[in-house]
């Protein structure tokens, strides 16, 4: 006697079932052997997956915590991560890994072209690079190599990976991808900038979204105000700000190391009025968004909207984040110290740049009950303000 699965209802219908049956039945008075056949095909899937079976096994362990990895929307179960690996090597997907030789890898990089090639970018190779970073300890776990050589840190069982290690790195040799990663706006270029960076938002350059509800510009001099990080400012709620204090309380935010915390992060004078002047301050729905797409959700599109941006102030190609950047540049050119600067940016050990130990937040915490001792964080951030203020006049005055 034989119990054989034909399916799961409702995905296999009784009638494809009755018909799923008399097939089998018939398989099996031929002298097959239906179960030792789907035997065999799961331990092949073990011993010799195919890459999109291997990246959706990658994906779906529980020690895989980083953000790249988790679902990148609520209408999607597949990470950024994984969606990126795809576009670069999709040639290579359906193939068992066992037969992807490192020569196989090298020439699906060296032959990717992007679908849709972004505007104002030249080459692919950041894209090549990143998709290979993701790629590579995926093989590494496969393989028990490297930081998974220890037995339970890797797959189990073992396979033979190509090595991703052994192949080149298209970012290498490209100048383009390092300038910029390290860009920083001058002064001259944020006089042209900091004048579009308002609500209601300049009408001069294309949109997809109404005039009154475009608060992109604001969110992007928010972040120059604040060197907070895209996400956290697209994901920022009326709920967050405490009026009272003039603190924008983050919650949770994600550390470099992974590790999430908490951080109050005092509001100049300037971002205060900022979010005042946006259209939700009037009724400030705890759980609305503070700067919404025309939908109320989640701003998106912003390399779009930035190359936009950029082609109206006639400035060289920038990204969001080199604004967090520039306002960090400029704290220290004001001579504002190390440590300031990375509580305000929200990593990890901002005092341990100065050599200062831990035990020093308790003395931080004492002197908060004292009237005359400043916050250092919170005189920074009006004194970058003041900065970007007299940078904005001077260029509205040269024009």
């Amino acid at each position: 006697m034989h119990s054989i699965t034909l399916g799961t209802y409702p995905d296999l219908s009784l009638k494809d079932a009755r018909k799923k049956a008399g097939t089998t039945i018939a398989d099996i008075k031929s002298g097959a052997n239906i179960n030792a056949v789907k035997r065999e095909r799961r331990t092949a899937h073990l011993v010799s997956p195919t890459l999109r079976a291997l990246l959706e096994e990658y994906e779906a362990r529980p020690q895989n915590n980083r953000k790249i990895w988790q679902p990148a929307g609520p209408r999607t179960r597949k990470s950024s991560a994984r969606s990126r690996i795809e576009c670069t090597f999709e040639k290579l997907l359906d193939r068992p890994v066992s037969t992807i030789s490192e020569d196989d890898l090298a020439l699906a990089m060296q032959r990717y072209k992007p679908k849709r090639p972004q505007k104002g970018k030249t080459t692919a190779n950041a894209g090549i690079s990143r998709s290979r970073s993701y790629l590579k300890p995926v093989l590494d776990w496969a393989a028990g190599r490297g930081r998974f050589k220890k037995i339970g840190a890797g797959r189990i069982p073992k396979i033979e990976t190509p090595d991703l290690a052994l192949t080149f790195d298209p970012a290498v040799e490209d100048p383009t991808v390092g300038d910029v990663r390290e860009r920083v706006l001058n002064q001259d270029e944020l006089s042209r900038l900091l004048p579009l960076l308002t609500y209601p938002a300049p009408a001069g350059f294309p949109r997809n979204m109404p005039l009154e509800r475009d608060v992109r510009p604001a969110a992007l001099r928010f972040i120059l105000l604040t060197l907070a990080r895209v996400d956290e400012v697209s994901s920022l709620r009326w709920r967050d700000i405490l009026w009272d204090t003039k603190v924008w309380y983050k919650g949770e935010i994600k550390t470099p190391n992974g590790r999430p915390r908490s951080q109050n992060l005092p509001l100049s004078e300037a971002a205060i009025e900022l979010l005042k002047s946006l259209p939700g301050y009037k009724t400030q729905n705890p759980n609305a968004l503070i700067f919404p797409n025309s939908n109320g959700g989640k701003l998106g599109n912003w390399f779009r909207f930035t190359v936009n941006m950029q082609a109206e102030a006639g400035l060289e190609h920038f990204h969001r984040h080199d604004l967090r950047r520039t306002s960090s540049t400029i704290l220290r050119a004001l001579r504002v110290s190390l440590a300031t600067i990375e509580t305000i940016l929200g990593h990890t050990h901002p005092l341990r740049i100065e050599n200062v130990s831990d035990s020093a937040k308790h003395y931080m915490i004492a002197t908060q009950i004292l009237n005359d001792v400043s916050d250092p964080v919170r005189d920074a951030l009006e004194l970058l303000s003041t900065v970007l203020n007299r940078i904005e006049n001077t260029g509205r005055k040269d024009t």
